[in-house]
């Protein structure tokens, strides 16, 4: 165990662990831990790393590769890692602002026809709405780990809203 920020609670001690499973037959794949909040950078890339090994072992097309990361993974670095290795990457987008300050996507989210998504039982009903191809690009202070920009990347984003309560932390309240 290490310090680290876990939540709501900064400097105490514990470890980050992520699993890599195979979806259709729930194999674990790969999985790291290391103290503190680790490196999600590292351990994304492992993660990428033993599903190109197994997809590659199996002769599986790489482009046929899914790998779906919690919103932890939704920025530009992990986006360049998958498109990089070869496969899909399905995240939850965490840069609202950036999103939502391109007034052509902004038109859009107000004038679409947004699709009842069916119901999960887990929380709000949701919609959900097919932006297209959007090209991103990084935050400012995001660098390569040799100090140079990330290029932006061009992803297919989906939006969902839903009703807000004050139960959730996720999303962005627009009017």
């Amino acid at each position: 165990c290490a310090r680290g920020h876990f939540g709501r609670k900064r400097g105490e001690a514990g470890y980050s662990e992520h699993v890599l499973v195979h979806h259709g037959a729930g194999v674990v794949l790969q999985t790291t831990t290391r103290p503190g909040n680790g490196s999600a950078h590292q351990q994304f890339q492992a993660a990428l790393a033993a599903a190109v090994e197994l997809g590659t072992a199996l002769g599986h097309p790489l482009a046929h590769i899914v790998v779906r990361a919690d919103g932890e993974f939704g920025q530009i670095p992990f986006v360049t890692d998958a498109q990089a290795a070869g496969v899909s990457l399905i995240t939850r987008c965490i840069r609202y602002a950036a999103v939502l300050s391109d007034a052509e996507l902004r038109r859009s989210l107000g004038a679409a026809q947004w699709e009842l998504v069916p119901d999960s039982g887990s929380g709000p009903r949701r919609y959900a709405l097919d932006l297209g191809l959007v090209t991103l690009g990084a935050a400012d202070p995001t660098r390569r780990p040799d100090g140079t920009p990330y290029e932006p990347v061009t992803v297919r984003l989906i939006a969902s809203r839903f009703a807000e309560t004050s139960k959730l932390g996720a999303g962005h309240s627009i009017d």
